[in-house]
């Protein structure tokens, strides 16, 4: 899949990245639309980042798309 990755503050790079894989109580959704809210800006600035590179996800609305196994 494909992720807008913050590769260093000020730096963002589409990237092939691979599918996440979901946990036992968990669920992977395709991602139709996305916004940016105020933590992503804080996330490019280089303010609330732990580790780079990272891909915010703060605001995703989505559509079902795998469930995990049971």
């Amino acid at each position: 899949m494909k992720a807008a990755v913050v590769v260093t503050p000020g730096q963002i790079a589409i990237e092939k990245v691979p599918d996440p894989t979901p946990g036992p109580r968990d669920v992977v959704v395709e991602v139709a639309g996305c916004g940016i809210c105020g933590t992503d800006l804080h996330i490019m600035d280089g303010e609330f980042a732990p580790a780079y590179p990272i891909v915010p996800a703060t605001s995703s609305p989505a559509a079902s798309w795998r469930w995990a196994a049971r």
